[in-house]
């Protein structure tokens, strides 16, 4: 579903999945989440825009 949201606009650099983590989990206490935060607030962080998905 991104791959065809973004078609034409630029391309996935990255995904970040926590499998297994409920949503209601605060996102510093999931790792890829966590992990994202940590990307976009970098000095310079190498990407523009974040797609966000659900499995539900």
């Amino acid at each position: 579903m991104a791959d065809h949201l973004i078609a034409g606009h630029g391309q996935i650099i990255a995904d970040y999945f926590d499998a297994g983590t409920s949503r209601r989990t605060p996102w510093p206490q999931r790792p890829q989440a966590a992990q994202l935060m940590a990307t976009i607030t970098d000095s310079d962080p190498a990407l523009d825009a974040i797609v966000i998905g659900s499995g539900g």
